[in-house]
């Protein structure tokens, strides 16, 4: 029987369609009501909740108002069906490709960097890889084809992904409106004309192309431009955490600091396990001991994680409730906590 897996922290976030108008007759796009996707996924930096938004034109007279406008960034998360990141296939691909680990031992350094996954799975997640550098088949290429036809184009998205830092990307072009991995390669320059070069097949396969949608790397931006000469829309989680790095690394500072203020844990928590089974106090203690163990592992992670917010509020909860259970006389404190 296959195994649940279970998380102790889970980060929710919600992507958006980067394309603001509708690129057949320009008006702005309106956002559909509910999600159309919710996922889990592994990824390197920890648990993800994804929940993707969709839009659409709403202009009565346009002839692409059927038309679905997705979420780039989150396909780029993601393979379709996969329940761990791309980052981590990413890995797997590198270490078995380029570094010629087994599947063992690339277990063994997943499961070190927090990653529930069997070595089975790790077989799997190779298999995944080479279907990223496999390409299109004849299949994929019509369903590209039927896309151009009932949406008068397609939109093209690029980005890359870097397994350890000082090593190649793998850059991968994927469709917007189709969610079809189109191009993946290992590129060791990521300048304007490395990235035009790459480019270029998908450019050769012919299809019209309304928009191209990337982060604001200017290399990639250069590329997409040079090479479809098309409208390019930013992403924004790119651009809110570029705009929120300053915001971060203050939070972090102050994290520093809170963290810096909390000393003897440790010694509380050894009061706590030399006391009697019977002692209420002790158990009550303890439950807010760990609730503070817990804020401790907060993270700042831009642009909305901010780890130092949310233990300074943490800890004026626990400290207001310690206060009401006193004054309630509610919770009294044994000698031995």
């Amino acid at each position: 029987m296959r195994k649940t897996k279970s998380f102790q922290s889970v980060r929710r976030q919600y992507f958006y369609p980067e394309l603001k108008r509708c690129p057949s007759c320009h008006q702005r796009l309106s956002l559909l009501r509910g999600l159309y996707l919710k996922k889990t996924i592994q990824t390197l930096d920890g648990v993800l909740w994804l929940g993707g938004y969709a839009s659409h034109c709403v202009n009565p007279k346009c002839q692409d108002r059927q038309r679905r406008y997705l979420s780039s960034q989150l396909a780029a998360l993601s393979l379709p069906g996969v329940t761990y990141g791309l980052d981590v296939i990413v890995r797997v691909g590198w270490r078995r490709q380029h570094d010629h680990r087994t599947m063992n031992e690339i277990g063994q350094e997943l499961r070190s960097l927090g990653v529930q996954v069997t070595d089975r799975e790790v077989e799997r997640l190779w298999d995944y890889y080479r279907l990223l550098l496999r390409g299109l088949n004849q299949a994929d290429l019509v369903k590209l084809r039927e896309a151009e036809q009932a949406y008068g184009g397609l939109i093209w998205s690029a980005d890359g992904l870097q397994p350890e830092s000082g090593e190649p990307q793998l850059w991968v072009v994927r469709e917007v409106l189709t969610r079809l991995v189109v191009r993946a390669e290992w590129l060791s320059q990521m300048d304007a004309p490395t990235l035009k070069a790459f480019l270029q097949p998908v450019k050769a396969l012919g299809f019209k192309t309304l928009a191209t949608v990337s982060d604001q790397q200017q290399a990639l931006v250069k590329a997409l431009k040079a090479t479809w000469r098309k409208p390019h829309q930013a992403c924004q989680s790119h651009f809110l955490r570029d705009a929120a790095t300053p915001l971060v690394e203050q939070d972090r500072a102050g994290m520093v600091e809170i963290k810096a203020k909390i000393r003897g844990i440790r010694a509380i928590e050894r009061q706590i396990e030399a006391a009697e089974p019977q002692d209420r106090s002790a158990a009550i203690v303890g439950t807010y001991v760990l609730a503070l163990r817990q804020g401790l592992r907060f993270r700042s992670r831009a642009p909305l994680q901010l780890g130092g917010v949310r233990l300074y509020a943490l800890l004026e909860e626990l400290t207001n409730s310690i206060q009401r259970c006193l004054k309630k006389e509610t919770m009294s404190v044994s000698f031995n906590c």
